[in-house]
């Protein structure tokens, strides 16, 4: 019996191989989730959908549709009638986003919209990712997004015993703390197949393909604020400014200048038109020229870029953001702005503890939701989040993470996925400390008399009876005893007796 059940395993992983895999995988870092995916933008996107399925579609109804538009059908189809008449979106986020759609699908997860009454599509997650774009032309959010970021180089930080005049960035991130959105945040690490784009990291929520906070293999950082003017006199042939941050981000050499440095950020948000005001603070290691700048831009008088040399305010080698404009328009008052400029006038010298603290001191609020910490050239990222409404995440412990870490490649393996028109498993993978591993009987199949579960060795771990077409699997053995990480084989065996197995995978 070993003999032939070997074989039959064997027959399958050979099965097995006509599939479609995943080029990604989710692990934790300590209470944080980091998402890698690797490939082409489809295959990213695929493999985006296929792990984060639930989330995303957690996002998708309860903020998105929920707090963004009131579950309106109507109000929402205004704003998809808008977005697919105004917006250009590159070809490789269309691809990524149809590769996300189809990821989910693959994951077994259903994109009904009891709202829209219809399929979630890729048109869906591309709005999406132009909410904040989006919120100015319907009025809603744009009181709600605070965002301040503090950089720090040269003579301020040339007394620290680590930075010695090196580049220190910290960062804010308050939006209104929907718990929606306090559930489902995540780094993300994009390893991208294209020649012509280098890897990435952006600190997110689930369905979001686009950067507001991100860090590039070239140690350049960009972090975008919401501006104070959204005049919006052209409001045709528009861009996400996520996208355009991306593109400055992920692109080898976007200005064509023949090296990697903020400038190119700068090139993709000032060679695209965009709907709502935005401040997007830059960094990079003092080595790279212009280190730190402040790209300031809207519809109306485009972009513009703020550096050092325009401080009249601050001393120091420093530069503040907040949500307002200080170079495309006359500078308005900003409290949390003042409160920064009075601690670097008191005392204009860096340190990496201090630069996190004279953010949240200055300019903390209560709808933090994330708190960022980044130096270029020892590659350390400092990141907190925010759990509940009540705690902003810059009172928090951050979470170390090392840049060139989460950039390893040496282990990246892809995951197949069976094609089985008989039984279907999700998620696969399954994390059995956050959810069951379901088990579907596809439609027009009679229902399995037993269902066995096989680790690797062939060995048998959990024989369940099975009464219906529909079970749910805790990833608990025979001996109550929860799987561990690894593949498994699910047997399902019929009363005419035919089986058919199926390949899933165990993660943490």
């Amino acid at each position: 019996m070993k003999k032939i059940l070997f074989f039959l395993i064997f027959i399958q992983l050979i099965m097995l191989s006509f599939g479609q895999v995943v080029n990604g995988e989710v692990f934790q870092i300590e209470d944080k989730t980091v998402l890698k995916i690797w490939g082409t933008h489809q295959e990213r996107g695929f493999a985006y959908g296929y792990l984060q399925a639930e989330q995303i579609i957690d996002v998708m109804e309860n903020y998105i549709l929920g707090y963004n538009f009131s579950n309106s059908a109507y109000y929402y189809g205004q704003a998809l009638d808008y977005f697919q008449e105004n917006y250009v979106v590159a070809a490789e986020f269309e691809q990524e986003a149809h590769g996300m759609i189809s990821g989910i699908e693959a994951a077994g997860f259903s994109l009904f919209s009891s709202v829209l009454n219809r399929d979630l599509d890729a048109d869906d997650v591309l709005l999406a990712n132009a909410i904040v774009d989006l919120s100015v032309a319907f009025d809603f959010l744009e009181d709600q997004l605070h965002c301040s970021s503090l950089s720090s180089w040269g003579n301020s930080t040339l007394a620290d015993p680590i930075l010695q005049g090196e580049s220190v960035i910290t960062r804010l991130l308050d939006w209104n703390p929907h718990q929606t959105l306090l559930d489902n945040q995540l780094i993300i690490v994009q390893i991208p197949a294209e020649t012509d784009e280098q890897s990435w990291i952006s600190f997110a929520f689930a369905g979001l393909i686009g950067a507001l906070s991100g860090i590039n293999e070239n140690r350049i950082a960009a972090f975008m604020d919401v501006g104070n003017f959204h005049t919006h006199p052209d409001p045709t042939n528009l861009n996400p400014i996520f996208f355009s941050i991306r593109s400055g981000l992920e692109k080898n050499d976007f200005n064509n200048n023949g090296e990697n440095n903020p400038n190119d950020v700068f090139s993709a948000i000032s060679s695209r038109n965009h709907l709502s005001g935005s401040i997007t603070h830059v960094l990079a290691s003092t080595q790279k020229d212009s280190c730190a700048i402040i790209v300031e831009c809207n519809n109306q008088n485009g972009a513009m870029v703020r550096t050092a040399a325009d401080n009249t305010a601050i001393d120091g080698d420093n530069l503040a953001a907040t949500n307002h404009f200080r170079t495309l328009y006359s500078p308005v008052y900003c409290n949390r702005y003042s409160n920064i400029v009075d601690s670097l006038n008191a005392n204009s010298e860096i340190s990496i503890s201090r630069s996190w603290e004279i953010l949240s001191g200055a300019a903390g609020v209560y709808g933090n939701i994330q708190a960022i910490e980044f130096v270029p050239t020892t590659d350390d990222i400092y990141w907190s989040t925010s759990p509940a409404n009540t705690t902003p995440a810059y009172t928090l412990q951050p979470t170390l993470f090392l840049l060139n870490e989460l950039f390893q490649t040496t282990s990246l393996e892809q995951i197949e996925i069976p094609r089985n028109e008989t039984i279907l498993l999700y998620p696969n993978p399954v994390n059995f400390s956050k959810a069951n591993l379901n088990i579907k009987l596809m439609k027009n199949k009679e229902v399995p008399q037993k269902i066995d579960i096989f680790n690797l060795k062939g060995q048998l771990i959990k024989n369940m009876t099975n009464e219906s077409s529909y079970y749910s699997w805790d990833g608990r053995d025979s001996n109550n005893k929860r799987c561990s990480n690894g593949v498994y084989f699910l047997k399902a065996t019929f009363r005419d007796g035919n089986n058919t197995s199926v390949k899933f995978n165990v993660v943490e």
